[in-house]
């Protein structure tokens, strides 16, 4: 499927938040990764290597991107998946547990 990987949506606050670390103001999102449970078994590839994903493995994605990436607001739902979803690009995964 074009290295897309079926998961639950992300289901945090939208919006940027600031975190104040020794008087400077950062985006909270840029340092966090965030878990999205795989819905669909899934083959993605990274770096030329061939990764199987299983239904209810967790892929971490940066939660900046999730804030960013069109895909992560496309919410979509079909009679085969019982529950709504995204599609997300496997290619910005950044480990799976």
């Amino acid at each position: 499927m074009n290295n897309r990987v079926i998961t639950k949506p992300y289901a945090g606050k939208r919006g940027i938040r600031q975190k104040v670390t020794s008087g400077f103001a950062t985006v909270e999102q840029k340092g966090k990764l965030i878990g999205l449970e795989v819905l669909v078994d899934a083959t993605v590839i990274f770096n030329n290597v061939e990764q199987k994903l299983k239904a209810g493995d967790i892929a971490f994605f940066p939660e900046d991107l999730l804030h960013g990436a069109a895909w992560s607001n496309k919410i979509m739902s079909c009679d085969e998946i019982k529950e709504p979803f995204i599609m997300t690009d496997g290619g910005s995964i950044v480990m799976v547990k």
